[in-house]
């Protein structure tokens, strides 16, 4: 309230109504504050000269100036953490003390002038800075609750720098408050800052980046210890996440084979705190102790991925995902490189890559030449109707079985059968083959009626069972067929002719 004498000299008070209770009194010249009040409540003012001194005045009322909203915990200002620092502004102009300054690097300040914010940790780990204005030295201190305990804090810069808190431990849903305030008793005369709270991008599974098929850059370096760890690696403590859904049913391969500078444990889990689905540490295929996993994936599975280093160690690199589809189908007639295949019987005809993960099937109606030196398939099945033609000295690799239905001509090309389970050769009467190679600890089953060999059958490993059927070594006029070198390590059982 503010009374401006024009002439003569001055009182006023103020009621609660008229003939009602006096609220202020003796209200002298220049301004008051008048405090107690009921927010829209009326209000009535009574002004009177002073000993008889009369004259002319004016008078008016205006709202003082107000603290901040955040000036006490319980209205703090909720912060949202992000995978990036996003600055909100904030200012401590007006606001007054909550509770006493804290001891923080050995410094204590002045805490007569704080604010609050609050945030709900998204990651075990946050990062809180507040950059200054020119004059305005910051201190930091982070909370569990309003009433709660200090968990850390920052006061190492001056006016104008940035402190920054680097908080682990944090339990994830949790909410926590932050108090900022100058560091001296005099008001600055800049009292704006600006704060942020953020967390590296897929430093916890909650935060896992997506990742899609091919390569996935990461890097661990700088990030915070982590308590979670894989099974197959020891201090793997430094880790990054990746979220990524499976883009085929079939067979998925993540890997940091030989794309990783440093010693590299990969884990992959079905959920964040579910089940581990598969983990490597050292994949004896890769160089740099870096890894790979293989693993039965069903299009649209959501699975989370965890790229750490063992021992403690940290880098960077690339996480290469590639999805496998179980069976190619063909769709037309063309050469094996053409996009001729789909991933169901009845399909839009496109370009695959092949793979031992990957079947395929020529069906009825197709007729497929290879141009490709090598086609590396699991199971390779030509239906009845359907055609297949090797073109030359190409190669057919074989993780499964070699089923012919319908017509395969092997012309000068080789099969090979370096699977890992047994392997049958099947088909309704008789398989034609040129060279034909068993490479397979766990053997090769023949299942057809006949398999004839145009030139060579070469055993390096396994046994080749004819089982009661009929293999026959086809010499003609242009060569002649042979039983090859049979190693130590490989056998044949049956009659050959």
């Amino acid at each position: 309230l503010l009374i401006n004498e024009v002439s003569g000299n001055h009182e006023a008070a103020i009621f609660d109504a008229c003939g009602g209770t006096e609220v202020f009194c003796d209200i002298t010249p220049n301004s008051e504050s008048v405090t107690g009040l009921t927010p829209s409540a009326q209000y009535f003012i009574v002004v009177w000269s002073d000993a008889g001194n009369e004259g002319d005045h004016e008078i008016c009322l205006e709202l003082p100036p107000t603290p901040p909203v955040n000036d006490d915990c319980a209205s703090a200002v909720n912060l949202t953490p992000g995978t990036s620092c996003v600055p909100v502004t904030g200012n401590v102009a007006l606001a007054t003390q909550s509770i006493p300054a804290i001891t923080c690097n050995t410094f204590t300040g002045d805490a007569n002038d704080d604010v609050w914010y609050s945030f709900v940790a998204a990651a075990t780990s946050e990062t809180i800075e507040v950059t200054g204005s020119v004059d305005f030295d910051a201190v930091v201190d982070l909370r569990d609750g309003c009433t709660g305990n200090n968990i850390a804090c920052a006061d190492a810069t001056l006016e104008g720098e940035t402190e920054q808190i680097v908080a682990t431990g944090l339990t994830v849903g949790n909410t926590y408050y932050v108090r900022v305030y100058h560091y001296y008793t005099a008001v600055p005369a800049t009292t704006g800052f600006d704060i942020c709270v953020y967390h590296l991008a897929g430093d916890e599974c909650t935060t896992a980046v997506t990742a899609n098929d091919g390569g996935n850059a990461f890097t661990t370096v700088g990030t915070p210890a982590a308590s979670d760890v894989t099974s197959c690696a020891t201090g793997d403590v430094f880790d990054t996440w990746f979220t990524y859904t499976a883009t085929c049913t079939g067979t998925l391969v993540i890997s940091t084979c030989d794309d990783a500078d440093f010693n590299t444990s990969l884990g992959v889990y079905d959920a964040c705190g579910g089940t581990e689905l598969a983990c490597n540490d050292d994949a004896t295929s890769c160089s740099g102790s870096t890894s790979e996993v293989t693993l039965s994936a069903a299009v649209n599975d959501v699975l989370l991925i965890r790229v750490s280093g063992a021992g403690g160690a940290t880098g960077s690199g690339n996480v290469n995902i590639t999805c496998y589809p179980a069976v190619l189908y063909s769709q037309a007639t063309g050469d094996s490189g053409d996009p001729v295949w789909d991933r169901v019987p009845v399909g839009t005809p496109g370009p695959e890559a092949f793979s031992r993960y990957t079947s395929l099937v020529i069906q009825n109606g197709h007729v497929i030449t290879q141009d490709l030196a090598t086609v590396e398939a699991n199971s390779f099945t030509v239906e009845s109707g359907g055609s297949y033609d090797m073109n030359g000295a190409n190669a057919l690799e074989l993780e499964g079985d070699l089923t012919v239905d319908g017509t395969f001509d092997p012309s000068s090309g080789i099969v090979r059968l370096n699977g890992s389970s047994l392997q049958n050769i099947a088909g309704a009467a008789t398989v034609d083959v040129y060279d034909l190679e068993l490479d397979n600890a766990a053997g090769a089953l023949v299942l057809a009626d006949s398999v004839h060999v145009y030139r060579t059958l070469d055993l390096l490993s396994g046994d080749f069972d004819a089982n009661g059927n009929e293999v026959v070594l086809m010499s003609d006029a242009s060569g002649t067929a042979r039983l090859g070198p049979v190693d130590p390590s490989a056998s044949y059982t049956g009659f050959l002719r």
